[in-house]
């Protein structure tokens, strides 16, 4: 984490984040060859860094876990004047989905909302997290904006759709923007979707202007 807030050069926040994947696939700086392109337009690169010009995630190796399927863990890192915070929001990750991590972001009542978003195949399914910046800290903090029975959460888990037709898992954040509504499933004996060998039920979630409750 002190390594990471030393990442605090204009240069290195203004530079675009796909440029900065790309540099490290490529491991020089320069246009990438036609091989490196196929081999990107494939996956075969698994992406760690992610974000904009103000806040990014970096998703780093852990060298001690679960090494063949992408063990890391994910900082948070929020630019704030010269200096950079870092936050840790993701313990012990791994999964065996290539490229199974992302980000997005929503403003909501004046505040900045930041999604990450996380896939897995065994079993298949989706997990995604929200986070608000600390406005004294400027540290990550989580955003309990899903309620869960009685208790409040700052995640939320669907079974992944593999050919069922149906709305899309976890379409939480449209053009910056949280939806209204947004599916989630789950999987049951009395499930009316079927999906593979599984027996799927959709749950709908909708915003009540504080937070999202199931439906």
């Amino acid at each position: 984490m002190t390594e990471l807030a030393g990442f605090n050069g204009a240069a290195w926040w203004r530079a675009q984040v796909d440029n900065l994947n790309a540099c490290a696939f490529k491991e020089s700086v320069g246009e990438l060859t036609d091989d490196q392109k196929e081999a990107w337009r494939r996956g075969d690169y698994n992406f760690q860094l992610f974000g904009d010009h103000q806040i990014r995630l970096a998703l780093i190796d852990d060298p001690c876990y679960q090494t063949g399927f992408g063990g890391s863990n994910a900082f948070l890192l929020v630019r704030s004047g010269e200096k950079v915070v870092v936050t840790q929001v993701l313990d012990g990750y791994y999964s065996r989905v290539d490229n199974s991590v992302d980000i997005d972001f929503a403003e909501v009542n004046g505040e900045k909302l930041i999604e990450v978003s996380t896939s897995n195949s065994m079993p298949p399914s989706l997990v995604t997290y929200f986070f608000a910046i600390e406005a004294k800290t400027q540290r990550g903090v989580p955003r309990k904006i899903f309620r869960d029975g009685r208790q409040m959460t700052h995640k939320v888990y669907s079974a992944m759709l593999l050919g069922a037709r149906g709305a899309p898992e976890l379409s939480i954040i449209r053009n910056h923007r949280l939806a209204s509504s947004f599916s989630a499933y789950e999987e049951s004996d009395r499930g009316t979707i079927r999906d593979s060998d599984r027996r799927l039920s959709r749950i709908v979630y909708r915003w009540n202007g504080k937070f999202y409750a199931s439906h």
